[in-house]
């Protein structure tokens, strides 16, 4: 009894000590566990610390690239610069490596620019030239009954327009009718400029012919005008003005109708002077008469070039050419074809450029013995 007795207490004692082994193994268990929390907890926040740590170090690193490759692009620019200011300081510095004859040619180069451009400048703003169209205001006497109502004192108002060309031609337009001439300047013994008229045209009557002083004034602003002077005949100045000839607008009766024998150009020449006309296709036509004459007031050869331009109708064996001169006129032709030949008022007018000169001889035999 006493040995079940001892046996128990040995196993209680067992018992008790195995609890108690039990019991430490379970605090040891809670610190191991507390521990483990801690670690993981310090390993966290020495992963997060580092991750900030590296990434603070990337954006430095980023700031530092992009720092380092500004500061190589202005180092770049600079040095650009530098080598610029350089190679211009050493062309400066150095002029003899420069040719002389390049120098000369920029030179005359931009004196001939400025020169040019002061022509230009000179030309469209002041006028110091004749060349141009020019308009002239003349009066001249009718007759009582070719005088109207507002012309005082039968004398007209006639609207000339004068062309002066570089070639040494030029113009004179009343209407619709020109007469041609030429012309040529010179200077007196003064400097002056010298204009000498040499035409007829039956506009003008001879009255701008011969020797005139020429001024010039004004601008493009202010008009641009040109005044002819005769030393010896007061009476004989005029005043132009620079001006835009337009044709004035001729008034047709009725619908055109083409007449296909009359189309073309058609001339009479003979060794004293060359009649022509022309009928177009569109009902416009012109005649021109070309002849030598002798001026009455200096005696000498002059040739006669007058060109009426206007509208034509057809009727019949009538042809009516409607032009402006002091007024819309009429003037009638009669007419007959015959190939390239067409009699106008009788005469025979061979088709330009079709007839040799035996042809033409022996059409103007035939006119004459009819």
């Amino acid at each position: 009894m006493d040995e079940n007795k001892d046996k128990i207490t040995e196993e209680l004692t067992e018992n008790e000590a195995l609890t108690e082994d039990t019991q430490n193994a379970e605090q040891v268990a809670e610190e191991l566990t507390e521990e483990a929390a801690q670690v993981e907890e310090a390993v966290a926040e020495t992963a997060e610390e580092t991750a900030e740590a590296a990434a603070e170090t990337a954006d430095n690193a980023e700031e530092a690239v992009d720092g380092a490759a500004e500061e190589v692009t202005e180092t770049a620019e600079d040095t650009a610069e530098a080598v610029t200011d350089e190679a211009a300081l050493s062309e400066i510095e150095a002029p003899k490596k420069k040719p002389m004859l390049q120098k000369t040619i920029v030179i005359s180069l931009i004196i001939v620019c400025l020169a040019a451009v002061a022509a230009v400048v000179i030309g469209l703003f002041f006028n110091n030239d004749v060349t141009g169209t020019w308009h002239l205001v003349r009066q001249v006497e009718v007759s009582g009954e070719a005088a109207t109502s507002d012309e005082a004192g039968n004398k007209l108002n006639v609207d000339y327009y004068f062309t002066f060309n570089k070639d040494g031609s030029v113009t004179s337009t009343i209407g619709t009718v020109t007469g041609k001439g030429t012309y040529t300047m010179s200077k007196d013994e003064n400097g002056n400029n010298v204009i000498n008229m040499n035409m007829y045209d039956t506009l003008t009557q001879y009255f701008l012919n011969g020797d005139y002083t020429v001024e010039y004034s004004g601008n493009i602003f202010t008009g641009k005008k040109m005044k002819f002077t005769m030393a010896d005949n007061a009476e004989r100045n005029y005043e132009f003005e620079s001006a835009s000839y337009k044709a004035p607008e001729l008034k047709r009766e009725g619908e055109f109708e083409k007449n296909d024998e009359l189309v073309g150009k058609w001339v009479y020449s003979t060794g004293e002077f060359n009649l022509i006309y022309e009928f177009k296709e569109d009902g416009t036509a012109a005649y021109t008469e070309q002849a030598m004459t002798i001026n009455p007031y200096t005696y000498t050869p002059i040739n006669v070039d007058i060109e009426m331009r206007g509208i034509y109708s057809v009727k019949d064996s009538t042809v009516t050419i409607s032009y402006y001169f002091l007024e819309q006129s009429d003037k009638d032709i009669t007419v007959k074809a015959d190939g390239d030949v067409l009699y106008i008022n009788n005469y025979p007018f061979i088709r330009e450029g079709a007839a040799t000169p035996d042809q033409l001889q022996q059409a103007q035999t035939v006119a004459a013995q009819q």
